[in-house]
């Protein structure tokens, strides 16, 4: 009867590990799907172009350094889909095929290659580690700008310089900014991670 007990509370513990294992896969993409939504309902209306700007690149580029590439780039694509099923994430319901649609579609680029590059640096304290890993993520956020530019060039015909005067160039300092919060809070993020045990495979979740 106690071994019977026994291997039922086994079952039972083998099942709950498997439920909070899967949690911890799904909740941090989640998490990162809504703050990336979120994250895109303040915009800043900028002369001269129809991309405003607005705190989304912050979040795509955390979710890259706090998941790693794949889950990054999942919880991009999760964002992406439910904006499309018409959670109010978008501008307008047809953005994707609007001005910004380029830019909406790179963020899983650009939290891929986050992840990607910024696994290069296996300890990100120091102050050298960390401007190496700016650098990085700065090279990444281009994962954002590079099919943004290229949809805004086909979707209005304008030459490249003017695209490129459009849908980069008024966002460049708001870039380096971003990515410092970006970076900034990672850092953080793992140090406190690091302190407690929890970090594995330079990702926080």
């Amino acid at each position: 009867m106690n071994f019977l007990n026994t291997t039922k509370a086994t079952k039972i513990s083998d099942q709950q590990r498997s439920v909070i294992r899967a949690m911890e896969i799904v909740l941090p993409i989640a998490l990162f799907a809504v703050m990336t939504g979120a994250s895109s309902l303040v915009r800043l209306p900028v002369p001269g172009t129809p991309v405003p700007i607005t705190l989304q690149s912050a979040v795509v580029l955390m979710s890259g350094l706090f998941l790693g590439p794949w889950k990054g780039a999942v919880s991009q694509a999760l964002y992406i889909g439910l904006g499309a099923l018409g959670l109010p994430f978008f501008a307008a319901p047809a953005a994707l095929a609007g001005p910004t649609g380029g830019y909406i579609l790179g963020f899983v680029l650009a939290a891929f290659l986050t992840g990607s590059l910024s696994q290069k640096i296996k300890d990100h304290s120091g102050v050298w580690n960390k401007i190496k890993t700016y650098g990085l993520v700065l090279i990444a956020s281009l994962g954002i700008f590079v099919p943004g530019v290229l949809w805004l060039k086909l979707l209005t015909g304008q030459s490249w310089s003017a695209s490129l005067a459009m849908g980069f160039v008024p966002f460049i300092i708001g870039d380096l900014i971003k990515t410092a919060i970006a970076v900034s809070s990672y850092s953080v993020a793992a140090a406190a991670a690091r302190a407690a045990g929890r970090i594995r495979k330079n990702t926080v979740f």
